[in-house]
């Protein structure tokens, strides 16, 4: 019973052994280590990786300052990926009233925006006249940004400091509450290449910037590359070993008019739409150092009964020696359950031969 009441003295978070410290980590959300980090030097030192690891930057001039302040400290060297959310800037007539109402957002539009819900969770905006001022709100933060180019200048110098960056992830999408209304921005490609221009030509204007980056991740939406686009990350993507691409079209585009030479691993988050010829093609041309393909959202490519669809990713995995092969389906018929593990084994050579209507399949 004394056993069970006695008080045992509590030890300070910073005394904890540097196993136990780590093993905490993985249970604690974001902002709770970035407050922990803050008492003590020690807790500081072992948090501040963790913290750092990742950053995601938005087009604001708070994130680019804080991009800026990061990249001069100490704490640079824990970023080893580095995010950029990018998203379509608004028009400068939203200033003008009279064309604001009568053109780029007019009652109508409020209409069937609220009845999409676009602007039921904003409370600065229930009301129709309240939205030309929360835009010009949001106007004048873009316009800041834009006209003092600080997302490029705070690029070019910050790229070089992140010395240990691995991973660079470009992500250009439609702002939420306004995809529906594409008067109100700039013109969607115009308003791509901006960002596209502010954002590589800093990071492959000299070589010793991009030398640490092995993974690329492009998430374009509806913009589309063209030859100048790819141009500017020509030399970037000579050094990627790992290329994650969200678009099929932005695959194809690359996929006809450039050879990675150091790429391991290939990973598309929507095949819905791709010619696998161009998968086949591009796979038989990286053979010598692709190993891993990532394949998602293969519905309507797969049938498990239609021997043509069976050839096709066969076909692919005979192209390239795969060793690692993760294929996901979304919402495809019954059974969908097996179809990933065919797939699968079709891409990594395990299947001798299809038979969809006798056996289904023969593994090797």
């Amino acid at each position: 019973m004394a056993m069970a009441n006695r008080k045992f003295p509590s030890l300070p978070l910073s005394l904890l052994p540097l196993v136990v410290l780590h093993e905490i980590i993985g249970y604690l959300d974001h902002s709770t280590l970035r407050s922990l980090a803050r008492a003590s030097d020690r807790l500081e030192s072992v948090f501040a990786p963790e913290i750092f690891k990742s950053v995601s930057l938005e087009f604001s001039e708070q994130d680019f300052t804080f991009l800026y302040m990061l990249a001069g400290s100490g704490l640079a060297k824990y970023v080893k990926t580095l995010q950029y959310n990018a998203s379509t800037l608004l028009h400068p007539d939203l200033s003008d009233a009279e064309k604001f109402y009568e053109v780029l957002f007019t009652p109508e539009d409020y209409v069937n925006s609220q009845s999409q819900g676009l602007w039921s969770t904003n409370p600065y905006c229930t009301h129709y006249y309240d939205i030309q001022p929360f835009l010009l709100e949001q106007l004048a933060k873009q316009s800041k940004v834009v006209y003092s180019q600080a997302d490029s200048l705070t690029l070019d110098y910050a790229l070089p400091k992140l010395s240990n960056l691995e991973k660079f992830i470009f992500r250009f999408e439609p702002h939420v509450a306004f995809h529906e209304h594409p008067a109100c921005f700039w013109d969607m490609q115009g308003t791509f290449r901006r960002h596209w221009t502010s954002t590589f030509q800093p990071m492959c204007a000299r070589e010793p910037r991009m030398a640490s980056i092995r993974s690329l991740e492009l998430f374009l939406g509806a913009a589309t590359m063209e030859p100048m686009d790819l141009d500017l990350i020509r030399p970037l993507l000579q050094n990627v070993e790992e290329l994650h691409l969200h678009e099929f079209r932005t695959f194809e585009f690359i996929a006809d008019h450039i050879k990675i030479r150091s790429l391991k691993a290939l990973r598309l988050t929507t095949v819905t739409g791709l010619r696998l010829g161009a998968l086949e093609a591009f796979c038989r041309r990286h053979r010598e150092s692709l190993r891993g393909l990532h394949l998602a959202d293969i519905q309507g490519h797969f049938n498990p009964m239609i021997l043509e669809d069976l050839q096709d990713f066969r076909r692919i995995g005979q192209a390239c020696p795969f060793e690692e092969v993760t294929v996901s389906v979304h919402n495809y018929l019954h059974g969908a359950t097996e179809q990933p593990e065919i797939v699968e084994a079709l891409l990594l050579g395990g299947v001798k031969d299809v038979d969809p209507i006798k056996t289904g399949f023969i593994y090797s």
